[in-house]
């Protein structure tokens, strides 16, 4: 062979070389992180991470496309570009998910912002009822990567691969320890690279007197990577305008963190007082430097504070309507603090069935009202307006014989409950009303029919409604009185004092055992302040004997629904 022979020979060889050796130097692209249940929308908050594992080489994800069992998108601009650089993270994001809303902030800078060219993945997005593939496609339609998530995972986790230099079977993908995932960071699951911290949130509480809240969080860390992590504190936030963000003013402790080695592991606790029930959303911010600081993002905990008995009492129960009416339940809030309703839950005696109230705030006010009714009916239901009306899918039936009515917070903690029957009152068209939401709910004496013209009395105050005067209604002198007939202290002034202009009172006489000794008023109108004289005489004209005996009063307000009531003790002796 000549010289020119081995220099086309040699051509040749080197360009079968090149092309032989360009094959490998393909960079690897893999899928690392799928969303496919969020905890908020599915049209905008599905989410699908892939990683390129190239440590050399970028990849232009021009032409590429992202795909479920049916169908298939290509890989858009979203604003950052469309070249993943070496070992960079890929968020290919639903069309429609806004920055600004923040359900996923923050994400790294370092993570490359994608989008999807259709307006949601695959076909109609990614199933949460049944398993589906996902594949990663090349321009010239080769797949790059395929993995099929599991279903069987809380909403608000994602599906993440364990290892992302593993394969890509089931077996190497688990559930994301974090709610909302990962997106931008290091799989939460994930041992590769630097430490790797993974937080475990315990918390243990108790309503003390004035019904404030003492809350003990223990939290657990773990160092589940490979190399060491120097010592770092956390900050814990309490999100209270739940806007996903940390500030100064909602910082509620710090706790420290002492060097943590690989797979230790280290308690820590955090105790904090609130007044405030329900839905809190807790953040944690590790805050690290050096190599591992791809640790120092926020983990977001919810955790729900259960609210006291009776911070919302069933008021008024309408378990038998007119035809063609619905059946409802007034609930009141009589205490000195407003109660949101998401997560909340009605049913009737049968608790196992129980129906959420509100998926979304709904705050009930103190000394306002709520009637909660079947979904269906809550347009149609007191359309003057003068009611707040909540609709309730799948409200609970009510029995006209006898029945119960239940009320749960978010913690699933009973709020309150009456189990009602027929004698207690109403029934055809009129409501059963609570006199007093002070007193027992399962109280059958505490319950009326209503007295209302209209035969209930929905968003208002009860029709016979007891309330306790502003400060006490009645006063006696002398204490004690004997009537003995020597004209000194023969008898017992009693004044009653009323925080309204006039009502129609009844004033009567008890002895210690609760039998009645005399009605001193029977229905007699009264003006602001009255007094009413007490001769030691029982209803038979003779004498009482000496001793204790319990005067209790009652004043009626017909024309505002009210009745106040008080009660003091009278003592009656004789002179030596």
């Amino acid at each position: 062979m000549n010289v020119t022979d081995m220099q086309k020979w040699s051509g040749i060889l080197l360009v079968v070389l090149f092309q032989f050796y360009a094959g490998p130097l393909r960079a690897q692209v893999v899928i690392s992180e799928v969303m496919f249940n969020p905890e908020g929308s599915e049209h905008t908050d599905e989410f699908v991470e892939i990683v390129n594992l190239d440590s050399l080489r970028t990849v232009d994800l021009n032409g590429w496309g992202i795909g479920d069992n049916e169908d298939r998108d290509l890989i858009a601009d979203a604003g950052y570009g469309l070249r993943l650089g070496p070992l960079q993270t890929g968020l290919v994001m639903d069309p429609d998910y806004s920055e600004t809303a923040g359900t996923y902030e923050p994400i790294p800078d370092r993570a490359l912002r994608l989008t999807i060219s259709g307006s949601t993945f695959g076909s109609g997005g990614l199933s949460n009822s049944r398993e589906e593939t996902v594949r990663l496609i090349e321009p010239l339609g080769a797949i790059v990567d395929s993995i099929r998530y599991c279903i069987d995972i809380p909403a608000g986790h994602s599906w993440e691969r364990i290892d992302l230099y593993g394969g890509s079977e089931q077996e190497n993908w688990a559930q994301s320890r974090d709610a909302r995932g990962t997106p931008g960071y290091s799989n939460s699951v994930s041992e590769d690279g630097n430490g790797c911290l993974q937080l475990n949130l315990q918390a243990a509480w108790s309503i003390n007197e004035g019904e404030r809240i003492d809350v003990r969080f223990e939290l657990k860390t773990v160092n589940t990577g490979r190399h060491a992590m120097a010592e770092f504190p956390i900050l814990f936030y309490d999100d209270s305008n739940r806007d996903s963000l940390t500030a100064d003013d909602e910082m509620i402790g710090r706790l420290d963190i002492h060097e943590l080695g690989p797979g230790d592991s280290l308690t820590v606790v955090l105790s904090w007082s609130t007044w405030e029930y329900g839905n809190h959303r807790f953040g944690l911010l590790p805050v690290i430097t050096g190599d591992n600081q791809e640790n120092s993002r926020v983990w977001w905990e919810e955790i729900v504070l259960p609210y006291p008995e009776r911070a919302l009492v069933i008021n008024e129960i309408m378990a038998d309507p007119m035809n063609g009416c619905p059946e409802w339940v007034e609930l009141f809030n009589p205490n000195g603090f407003t109660v949101d309703l998401t997560g909340w839950t009605v049913s009737d005696s049968d608790t196992l069935k129980r129906v959420i109230v509100a998926q979304e705030p709904f705050p009930v006010f103190t000394d306002h009202y709520i009637v909660l009714c079947d979904a269906d009916d809550a347009a149609s239901v007191y359309a003057e307006g003068q009611v707040q009306v909540l609709g309730v899918a799948g409200f609970p039936g009510l029995n006209n014989s006898a029945d119960g009515v239940c009320i749960a917070d978010a913690a699933a903690h009973t709020v309150d409950r009456v189990d009602y029957h027929a004698s207690w009152g109403g029934g055809n068209g009129v409501s059963l009303e609570r006199i007093r939401w002070q007193n027992a709910s399962q109280d059958s004496s505490n319950w009326h029919a209503c007295t209302d013209l209209r035969g209930m009395t929905p968003g208002a105050i009860n029709s016979i409604s007891v309330m306790p005067a502003s400060q006490s209604c009645l006063s006696v002198h002398p204490v004690p009185f004997s009537p003995d007939g020597d004209g000194r202290e023969d008898v017992c002034l009693i004044t009653v004092h009323l925080p309204v202009p006039c009502a129609t009172i009844t004033l009567s006489v008890f002895d210690v055992h609760g039998r009645l000794i005399r009605d001193l008023r029977n229905g007699v109108p009264s003006g602001n302040e009255t007094v009413v004289i007490w001769d030691g005489l029982d209803c038979h004209g003779c004498l009482s004997r000496t001793g204790l005996y319990i005067l209790y009063m009652e004043a009626l307000v017909p024309e505002k629904n009210r009745v106040f009531h008080d009660k003091t003790v009278v003592v009656l002796a004789r002179s030596r």
